[in-house]
Formats: C-alpha cells, structure tokens, sequence
C-alpha cells in the first residue's frame, strides 16, 4: 500500500495528522537511492517555503519522481515557479494559495468591479487603497501565468488549504486535553463535539477576530463588521504582528492560547485573506474548533478566490459584506450546529480527497 512521505523544514502538524503524511528532512530525500524511487512504494512530496534552495537541489532526482508542496507566500514568485514546473523531477505542484478556476477576462472584470467598490469604501486613505487594489491586479497577473506555465509543462496543480499552524495543534491539544498521539485533531474534535463547550448557545461571542492587523482590505472588513454588530456579539484582538510562530520569549505560545480561548467562545469567525491570497490558516482552525468561518469572495486583492469545502449554507460568500454579516447573525444555533457539522465532514472528505489525488487513486 501507498504512502506520501513529506522533505522538509519542522514537521507540519496538519499535513502529519490531517492527511497522516509520514515528516522527513529534506537530507533523507537526498539520501534515497535510484532503487528506493523505483519500488514505488511511497510517494515524495517536497515542502517549499521562505527557504526554497531545495528546488534546485532536487533537479538531479529521476522524472517525476516528487511533488512541490508551496505553503509560504512565494506561491505565485514567476521565476519560482519557472524553476518549478521546468524541473523535470517534479510531478505537481500542491499549493496552499490556490490558482482560480475563472479564465482571465473573468477575473479581470471581477477585479475591476471589486476595485471600485473598495475605493469608495470611507477605511483607509485613497492612496493605501489604491496600492492594494494594484497589487490585486499584479496577484491576478501572476496566477494567470502560473496557470500557462502549468499548461506549457504539462504539470498537474492541485488546489489546497493553509490547514493549522503548529503553535495552534500545540494550543489545542493542551486546551482540550487531547491525546497528543491522536492521529487527527479534527476526528478528535468531533468525537467531543456533544460536550458543552462546543455549544453554540454558551459561547460569548457570535463573532469574532483575533489576529495580525493587516492590509486596508482586512481592516475593511473588521471596521464593517463592527458597524452592522452590537458591541457585546463582536470580539476583536488586533495585533501588529503574525501570531503564528514560536516567536521570542514564548510570545507565540501566548498569542496561540489567547487566539484559541477566543475562539473557543465563538460562533462565526470573520477570516479576512492575508497580503498575497485570500487563503488563511483561521478557515480550518475555527473550523476545527467548532466555529463558521465567515469569508468574502468580493476581495480587490483575490478576485478568483475559492474553497472547495466550504459551499456554505448559511450565506453566500460572492454576497456583499455587509449582507453576509447581517444575515449570518439571524441564524438559529441549532442551524449553525448543523451547518458546522455538514461542513467539517465536508472538510474530512475533501482532504481524504487530496491524498488520493497524491497518489493517484
């Protein structure tokens, strides 16, 4: 039977308990022999992030002996993905900021009707708005050649999700008390989801927002919520920096419980994209921990964005804001208790879904 062995970098707690990926340095990729690829007994897939001089250490690896797994910000770098597609060791690219299915005029109408839209928004001055709504441009830009050059070199892509960080797999399983050897935090999760704590009806918050400040796009949505939500049912944190990483002096670590006790207490999660996608982590980790997350396909930035899990009932993402907030907020919590759970299971299935497609099932 197959198996997807993971090069590279910290073992990543959700590829390992998600899609129960086996973790090695990237040394052990280099140390396999002509044999080891032949036997076809595991497929290899290589993690590319800030650091990608392992592209071109595995060009001498045989034809289509890897996959690229990019999860960082470089995911639509031209010459990085000219390096990529063109090395004749790799089989596909598995990507963390995925490119849109749309054709490109599509995108950009859509980035020119979010754009305008944006602008006359009162959030921010003109000119960081402007800046923004440029860089969207250059985004769609970038993943409409990246789509060319997949097609020119005849490499599978393969759509995927940011998944958790570490610091919240290591929150969440001294939070909850979890079994640290728990293969999957999600099944995990859903086994205790009859326990009080994952009742809609006791959190504190209706929504929330526990994060980096970011963009004027992302201050745009949380500025908007506000305005069309009483006080006491929005929860706000904004920080200055990423709370994701260990950070010094265990910033991360509290940052990660702070962001989890929040979240803990929520039922919709507002999960505004980052600088380069509307991909973010908080779209599985509110998930995973018993929220909605509550996102906008309308972003100047990423106008082709999508995921495939997440065809929520509640609202409609390609909706206006405002009306996805205000609708959201007349929910009944046995509706928000039934969508969660259709919506989890969406998300096991759909990643079921990418292992198999990794190893050609």
């Amino acid at each position: 039977m197959k198996s997807v062995r993971a090069y590279g970098g910290e073992k990543n707690e959700f590829l390992a308990r998600e899609l129960g990926w086996e973790s090695s340095s990237f040394e052990d990729l280099q140390s396999l022999s002509m044999q080891d690829f032949l036997r076809g007994n595991e497929v290899h897939v290589v993690l590319i992030g800030n650091n990608h001089r392992e592209v071109k250490k595995i060009s001498h690896l045989p034809e289509a002996s890897v996959w690229v797994y990019l999860y960082a910000d470089e995911t639509y770098s031209p010459r990085l993905n000219f390096t990529i597609l063109r090395c004749k060791a790799v089989k596909g690219v598995l990507r963390a900021y995925p490119l849109p299915s749309k054709h490109v005029f599509t995108l950009q109408k859509l980035w020119i009707k979010y754009s305008v839209q944006f602008l006359k928004t009162p959030t921010s001055s003109l000119l960081e708005k402007l800046k923004l709504t440029l860089k969207g441009q250059v985004l769609v830009q970038r993943q409409c050649l990246t789509k060319s050059l997949h097609q020119l070199y005849r490499k599978t892509n393969l759509n995927f999700v940011p998944g958790y960080t570490n610091l919240f797999a290591k929150a969440l399983i001294k939070k909850l008390r979890i079994d640290n050897h728990q293969d999957s935090l999600l099944h995990a999760v859903l086994i205790d989801s009859d326990k009080e704590i994952f009742g809609h009806s006791v959190r504190k918050f209706r929504f929330s927002f526990v994060g980096q400040k970011g963009n004027a796009w992302r201050q745009y949505l949380i500025i908007s919520s506000k305005a069309h939500l009483e006080s006491s049912a929005f929860h706000v944190i904004c920080r200055d920096s990423f709370g994701g990483t260990e950070g010094a002096n265990n910033a991360g670590v509290k940052t990660a419980h702070e962001y989890l006790t929040v979240l803990l207490d929520s039922t919709y999660v507002i999960c505004p994209g980052g600088n380069y996608s509307s991909a973010t982590f908080r779209l599985v980790e509110s998930l995973i921990v018993g929220c909605i997350p509550i996102y906008s396909a309308r972003s100047p930035i990423d106008p082709g964005y999508q995921v495939d899990f997440l065809q929520t009932e509640i609202y409609d993402p390609e909706s206006p804001w405002s009306e996805i907030i205000d609708k959201a907020a007349k929910v009944s919590f046995d509706e928000i208790t039934s969508e969660w759970l259709r919506l989890t299971k969406a998300l096991q299935i759909y990643l079921q879904g990418v292992t198999k497609s990794i190893l050609g099932e």
